[in-house]
């Protein structure tokens, strides 16, 4: 309990700083961490709630990781349409890595465990979370080259919704086709983080 507590206390730190470090945030803005560096692009910003998203400077490849293992805690999405309403990436993440734990590298805990900018909280986007993302791709791609780092990639990218214990659903970033994949397939993988 004292864990949980401390880290959201954290995270409402890091949510203060951030509101507070920019007059005017929107979609494309540079958000700074804790360190003074770019952390991070916003690609959605509800300003009447003062919340938003924002995705990670970097990206890697990696599988999903756990073929033959139905997440426990994590829905299942049996059609495309389904997976899309989906916005839980960070509960489908921290489920993903409670029964993967740290023994291989996977998509969700690379995400969990990214650092970038001082900032903690990172997750694996969930199928409606990367929609969102998409929508704004361009202004993000602009700003990513803007802090020195690589645009989104037209390719597809690991969602963490699952479909079943051997596939989970990705997404063409190209143009938003939406597909579930083997696990065990290397896909591109951009955490993000709500703040």
């Amino acid at each position: 309990m004292i864990k949980k507590t401390v880290f959201l206390l954290y995270i409402l730190i890091c949510t203060i700083s951030l509101k507070a470090q920019s007059g005017q945030i929107q979609a494309g803005s540079i958000i700074k961490g804790t360190n003074g560096k770019p952390a991070g692009i916003v690609f959605q910003y509800d300003a009447a709630a003062g919340t938003g998203y924002m995705v990670s400077l970097v990206d890697t490849q990696l599988p999903w990781g756990m073929i033959d293992i139905n997440i426990p805690r994590a829905d299942d999405y049996i059609n495309s349409a389904l997976a899309e309403l989906d916005f839980s990436g960070l509960v489908n993440t921290a489920a993903i890595v409670s029964q993967g734990g740290t023994k291989t590298e996977y998509a969700a805990r690379w995400c969990f465990e990214l650092h970038a900018g001082g900032l903690t909280g990172w997750y694996l986007p969930s199928c409606g979370e990367l929609h969102l993302l998409l929508s704004n791709r361009q202004i993000v791609n602009q700003a990513l080259q803007k802090a020195g780092a690589s645009p989104i990639a037209n390719t597809w990218h690991w969602s963490s919704s699952e479909g079943d214990k051997d596939v989970s659903w990705n997404i063409n970033m190209a143009g938003g086709d939406i597909y579930p994949a083997d696990k065990n397939a290397i896909k591109r993988v951009r955490a993000i983080r709500k703040f």
